[in-house]
Order: structure tokens, then C-alpha cells, then sequence
């Protein structure tokens, strides 16, 4: 979630890739990083969670499922492995 001039807002993904600006109204912030939203999406839409701050109404993405990015340098499969 962003914040503008005009208030709070995410990007939701288009059937075609693209994105489209969405005011949002949130709610209470949930462990940490989440965010209820109270109104403004629909549940089977797809909101993009990162690399927002390069995006414009109608940019194009390639989504992909969170938590598939690759991990920061030094928290690879050596970091797993000490844990």
C-alpha cells in the first residue's frame, strides 16, 4: 500500500497484465508488514506487493506468487542451512 495526495492506494493487476491504481481504505496492520484493506478490492483480485514505486497506471507486469522471489545475497541455501 501506497500513500498519495489523494490518499491511500494499491495497484490490482488487470486480466492483461497491466496494472490499475486503486484508492484503498485499510484497516488495522496485521503482524508486522500486513495490512487488512476494508474496502476497495474484491477478494479474487491480484494486488502487486512489490516494485510498486516503478509502476504507472497500465504498466505491464509479470506477476508471480509471493515469496518466490529470490532471496537477498547471504540468505541463500547457506543461511538456511544454519538455521
Amino acid at each position: 500500500m501506497q500513500i498519495s495526495q489523494s490518499g491511500p492506494f494499491i495497484f490490482v493487476m488487470k486480466s492483461d497484465n497491466s496494472v490499475d491504481l486503486r484508492p484503498v481504505k485499510p484497516g488495522q496492520r496485521q503482524d508486522g508488514d500486513l495490512m487488512v484493506v476494508e474496502s476497495g478490492i474484491q477478494p479474487d483480485e491480484t494486488v502487486v506487493v512489490t516494485g510498486q514505486l516503478a509502476l504507472a497506471p497500465g504498466s505491464k507486469v509479470d506477476p508471480k506468487p509471493y515469496g518466490t522471489a529470490n532471496p537477498p545475497v547471504g540468505q541463500g541455501a547457506a543461511a538456511k542451512s544454519a538455521r
